[in-house]
């Protein structure tokens, strides 16, 4: 939002509450440059709750060459010297923290069996956006490093192993996503989204095709996919959670009389006392508006990903346009004051929906292809249509929430394979396109 137009008492009070409002994720991408042997999690972040804690302590040499094992990572077929690199990577960081791996890979079954977590009322009153948040950095880093690890058992035909490792990474993606045991922000939960997509993104399939396991491994596999997915914090849930930490810095930060933070005080400190309880309750009624809207669009555009981008596009337009600095906001301060900050505080998530669908469908896609799995174990052919996956699996495929007419996921041949794909964020049909589509998996037709 441009404020060079506002008045020297309104611009520079603005500025520094933009500065504490994200100060928590402002310097958030990367650690400083250290040695090898540095810790590589910033020791300035929150650590995590999670199972993952016991691999919270990797160095910044284990993790210097992650961007380029990250480029080999998604890749349907790597040249020799792409493989040896991946599975040296994998073998090394293996070797290192064996202790640690094999004990996540040993608790599976309790990594696989748990809820995911769910924030306390306790917690949502004492948050605050100011709160120390994990290394997002790190935690990518981390997830790229362990599918690595598991690309590298899978070399070595430990087909099982692999497979749980990578299921629990994408647990991993989850339990970020559900806020680690405390309240999640719509960042974190984008960042949890995509250590989903890391460890789901065709590595499932890969493990699954690749060893041979039994039909109730396959059937069981299948089945905690499921019961994890639909466990999730659905993204209304996760904007309420954006909604609630806002809600408390306003009433117990902001909007407080004699506040002694200077970066508040300069901002509302000329208010009267009514004025400054008219801008508070202005404010916060604002913000509710702001994502009651959006929960009401979540819930009857549920599976029209495009039709909530567009409202959403829309109500932040709107959000910006009221909060530019005009005449009547001059003339009205203590609702100029609650238009501004919705317009600083308010992030344009109209693509956040998108993503939040596309990390459901990779896990779904691995649990029907666990099931075609299953059912070739017990003689029966890869099916040739949706009709026959469904026979198979039990159970109805969805339709393809990004496409908007409302059809059915495609699966078809392609090549040596077939596949079932989604029309992915662009909305449209590119013929199983690796780069514009969602595979949420690709088989051999001849698979036994």
């Amino acid at each position: 939002m441009k404020l060079k137009n506002a008045s020297p008492g309104l611009r520079n009070p603005f500025l520094l509450f933009i500065l504490t409002v994200f100060f928590a994720w402002g310097f958030q991408l990367s650690p400083a440059a250290a040695g090898d042997d540095d810790p590589a999690y910033n020791q300035q972040r929150k650590p995590y709750s999670c199972f993952m804690k016991s691999l919270g302590n990797m160095t910044q040499g284990d993790l210097k060459d992650i961007n380029a094992i990250s480029a080999l990572l998604p890749k349907k077929s790597l040249a020799d010297d792409e493989t040896a690199k991946l599975n040296g990577y994998g073998a090394m960081i293996y070797e290192k923290y064996k202790a640690e791996i094999d004990a996540l890979i040993k608790d599976y079954d309790n990594i696989a069996g748990s809820k995911n977590p769910v924030p306390s009322e306790a917690q949502f009153a004492a948050a605050r956006i100011g709160d120390k948040i994990i290394d997002f950095s790190y935690t990518r880093s981390l997830a790229r490093a362990m599918i690595a690890v598991a690309r590298y058992l899978q070399s070595e035909k430990r087909h099982e192993e692999a497979l749980k490792l990578t299921f629990i990474v994408w647990r991993f993606g989850q339990i970020i996503t559900n806020g680690d045991g405390g309240v999640p922000s719509l960042i974190m939960s984008m960042i949890g989204m995509a250590v989903k997509n890391i460890a789901a993104e065709g590595n499932f399939t890969r493990s699954l095709t690749g060893g041979s396991f039994e039909t109730k491994f396959y059937d069981d596999f299948s089945a905690a996919l499921l019961k994890t997915n639909d466990d999730e914090m659905d993204m209304k849930a996760i904007m309420n959670c954006e909604r609630r930490t806002m809600i408390n810095v306003f009433e117990y930060e902001v909007f407080i009389k004699n506040n002694t933070k200077s970066e508040y005080s300069n901002l509302l400190g000329r208010l009267s006392d009514s004025t400054l309880i008219e801008s508070k309750k202005y404010t916060i009624g604002i913000f509710n508006d702001c994502y009651d809207s959006v929960a009401v669009w979540l819930t009857d555009h549920a599976a029209e990903p495009y039709i909530v981008k567009g409202l959403i596009e829309k109500q932040a337009a709107e959000i910006s346009k009221n909060g530019q600095p005009t005449v009547w906001n001059f003339f009205n301060p203590s609702k100029a004051v609650g238009n501004i900050l919705l317009a600083i505080a308010i992030p344009n998530s109209s693509r956040a929906y998108d993503h939040f669908l596309r990390a459901k469908l990779y896990p779904y896609g691995a649990a029907v292809v666990s099931k075609i799995l299953s059912g070739v174990k017990k003689g029966e052919v890869v099916p040739r249509t949706i009709n026959e996956i469904e026979e198979i699996c039990g159970f109805k495929l969805p339709p393809d929430c990004f496409n908007d007419k409302k059809g059915a996921l495609v699966y078809k041949p392609a090549g040596d394979n077939f596949v079932l794909y989604s029309y992915g964020l662009n909305y449209a049909d590119d013929n199983a396109s690796e780069k514009d589509d969602i595979i949420l998996f690709s088989i051999p037709k001849n698979y036994k």
